[in-house]
């Protein structure tokens, strides 16, 4: 078994990752109880729920699941997947996260049984066509649409590494574009920026917006595309030195083992609370 100093000195040395730099960012503590200490991390069904819905829409978008009735027992299976792993770990569902008034128990079928709409929804969303990415060899590259598209960084000496989900292109720009199956819009638009730079660099070509596909979102009542589905983001506002500077400090905050908590209203969804002693109840 990892020892917390093994898996520390691991961490040490690995490329950083968006999901990495915003779990250090909302509070050092959480990030090392759960990668670090690895203690028991309270399951949720909406993890499920999103894995579902990108593997479909990624399914779709490589011509593998043309309409909503393939695109859904890929959904399915992913689910389902998901759900039986975490509750090899956790068993009793009673014990995972709840979502509002649902508990564990009725909050897994619920979400399962919403899948379908999550898909309806993305499929109705006009979109433009995905960029196709040089892959290969440099002198004679081949190309590959930018779906789940793999993206590597140095920024001033940190690696970052990531998976986006979509690049698009509107007329001479590109648009990273990432899919949402969460209620809540993401505040901090730095993910999309981070696939925005990855993007000019493999391209040499202008990305000046990123957007957001809501699919828990519904749309209007008269059946149209609302503005809630789809979330333009300017990223002109956040240039590569601000990234950059806020790669560099949690790398250096993980690898100085700085742990300290940031208690606050992140307590309430963090899935290691019950192993905090510095957590706001």
């Amino acid at each position: 078994m990892t020892t917390p100093n093994e898996k520390w000195e691991q961490y040490k040395t690995r490329p950083r990752s968006w999901s990495q730099l915003t779990s250090y960012e909302s509070c050092p503590h959480a990030f090392y109880l759960e990668r670090i200490a690895k203690v028991w991390s309270r399951p949720a069904a909406w993890f499920a729920t999103g894995l579902g819905v990108h593997t479909a829409v990624e399914a779709h978008e490589k011509g593998e699941a043309p309409t909503v009735d393939d695109m859904l027992p890929v959904a399915q299976e992913a689910f389902r997947q998901d759900i039986n792993t975490r509750l090899e770990s956790t068993p009793n569902a009673e014990y995972w996260q709840s979502s509002g008034t649902y508990h564990g128990p009725t909050d897994i079928p619920r979400r399962y049984n919403d899948l379908r709409r999550h898909l309806e929804n993305y499929l109705m969303i006009p979109k433009g066509p995905i960029w196709m990415a040089p892959e290969g060899d440099p002198a004679d590259p081949g190309r590959t649409p930018a779906v789940e598209w793999p993206i590597e960084l140095d920024l001033d000496g940190v690696q970052v590494i990531g998976s986006a989900d979509q690049i698009r292109e509107d007329g001479d720009d590109l648009v990273p574009v990432d899919v949402k199956a969460g209620s809540q819009t993401p505040e901090d638009p730095g993910q999309l920026a981070t696939y925005a730079e990855a993007a000019r660099r493999g391209s040499g070509r202008s990305v000046t917006k990123g957007v957001y596909i809501m699919t828990a979102k519904p749309p209007t009542k008269t059946g149209r595309v609302s503005k809630a589905q789809v979330v333009e983001k300017d990223l002109t506002v956040i240039p590569v030195e601000t990234l950059t500077a806020r790669f560099h400090a949690a790398d250096e905050g993980i690898k100085a083992g700085n742990w300290d908590p940031k208690p606050g209203h992140q307590c309430r969804r963090c899935s290691v609370a019950s192993s905090c002693d510095f957590v706001v109840r």
